[in-house]
């Protein structure tokens, strides 16, 4: 998917979190421990926290940790609690009502979060041994929440990717090992169960999941989770924007409808729940877009519905099955519309077709005639259909499409209203898995995302 074209190219980087285990409970524990361990030199060094940069492709790129920048961030927040005064109510029992609510939220869900530690290989192509890269052991930090009282834990899949078993720490900083029994690179999450003996230890207290599709931009939410390793910590904003696409560039297609958010969220934070004032869960935090590698304001978490349509499958078959229909394309715009001799700049034309594809056997056509016109990109046939609508959908863009696509399942079917050479037909597709390598009968410009 081609992500930013401007003169001059600018680098949008999508991190998600894995930072390394701090645990504590006492804010001057937290002081005293990390400036015991930084001083020392043995902490928060050379671990990584994995990125996506994308220019126009997507480059890997890595975040480190500056244990400096760590111990000026401590000392700041201490300095900040420090400078709280006490009770200076002068507006009434509506400024206490909203000054206690997010204390009273908090209280109720902290023993729902936890903290996910999991141990790994990381490779250093740039270092050479014996003819092979470096390999090393990490470990990776996130956050998760209980799901069920059967043990369930929700996270990341990209917090545990790599790992079999890892250890869940709760509030009361008791650890359990949990296994790692599933989980959807797609949608990254991932399914925990912890072991059998913690039941009977434990008292779950699983967190009750929210209908994503009824949060409104400007709502307000918290997020839970230990970014840095600072375990048990809340922020608190607004829903920023809902239905984004975020990128994944390793495996070539798009995780839709994702809550964009303006609460701080930071390495470590990744799985952690997204609550509404409610304490109930709409979203579990991902990803930040940053040009730094530091938050500056926008996050992205998966919407509550998508756990909800996911995580079952993950429990009973360890696997998720995405719909697929099999095209790629491009939003028409005004230059290609007007080239194309179309009334408006809306729809979507089909780029290429993956061989086999549900849209493929359907005979939905990418074009032949390769010819360059202006304002039409190359690799673009000017004969090629163009998508107009799905079911009773209209498209206008691609996102229309992937985020209609996402909420269907496989072996389901959609209706596409197609024009095609002037005309509008309506062809029906039963959408099918989607493949692990998808085989495209031409290249494609646009990552359609299914």
């Amino acid at each position: 998917m081609s992500i930013h074209n401007n003169k001059k190219r600018r680098v949008k980087t999508y991190i998600f979190f894995s930072p390394r285990k701090i645990i504590v409970n006492q804010v001057f524990i937290i002081r005293i421990s990390l400036i015991v361990f930084i001083l020392s030199g043995i902490y928060f060094t050379n671990y990584h926290y994995i990125g996506y940069s994308v220019t126009g492709n997507s480059i890997l790129s890595h975040v480190v940790a500056d244990p400096a920048a760590l111990a000026t961030l401590i000392a700041k927040n201490s300095s900040d609690i420090q400078g709280i005064s006490g009770d200076n109510d002068d507006t009434g029992n509506n400024f206490t009502m909203q000054r206690n609510l997010l204390p009273n939220l908090f209280e109720r869900v902290e023993n729902s979060v936890v903290q996910i530690t999991s141990r790994g290989l990381d490779i250093s192509p740039n270092v050479i041994v014996n003819g092979n890269s470096l390999e090393r052991q990490s470990v990776r930090l996130g956050s998760g929440f209980v799901y069920d009282n059967k043990g369930h834990i929700i996270s990341n899949n990209h917090v545990v990717e790599g790992s079999k078993t890892v250890d869940v720490t709760f509030v009361d900083g008791n650890i359990y090992s949990a296994n790692v029994i599933g989980k959807d690179a797609y949608s990254d999450l991932s399914v925990l169960q912890i072991e059998p003996s913690a039941l009977y230890k434990e008292p779950l207290k699983p967190l009750l999941l929210a209908n994503s599709s009824k949060i409104q931009v400007g709502q307000e939410i918290v997020s839970i989770g230990n970014p840095f390793g600072l375990s048990g910590s809340m922020t608190h904003g607004i829903i920023s924007q809902i239905n984004r696409l975020l990128p994944q560039p390793d495996l070539g297609f798009t995780i839709p409808g994702t809550i964009q958010i303006d609460a701080a969220i930071n390495p470590g934070n990744s799985g952690g729940p997204l609550l509404n004032l409610d304490g109930k869960v709409v979203g579990v935090t991902t990803a930040i877009y940053s040009n730094t590698g530091t938050f500056s304001g926008i996050g992205f978490a998966i919407p509550s519905n998508t756990v909800q349509k996911i995580v079952p499958q993950i429990i009973s078959q360890g696997v998720y099955s995405h719909s697929f229909i099999g095209f790629t394309g491009a939003d028409i715009t005004p230059d290609m519309a007007k080239q194309l001799g179309l009334n408006e700049s809306k729809g979507v034309i089909v780029v290429s077709l993956t061989r086999g594809s549900p849209a493929d056997l359907a005979g939905i056509k990418s074009g032949t005639n390769m010819t360059s016109l202006d304002g039409l990109p190359s690799g673009i046939s000017s004969d090629a259909d163009i998508i107009v609508g799905i079911d009773n959908v209209k498209v206008r863009k691609m996102d229309d499409i992937i985020n209609y696509i996402d909420t269907k399942s496989v072996g389901e079917m959609v209706k596409l209203k197609v024009l095609r050479n002037g005309n509008i037909q309506y062809i029906n597709i039963k959408l099918s898995a989607r493949p692990t390598n998808p085989n495209p009968l031409q290249n494609a410009t646009n990552d359609s995302g299914n």
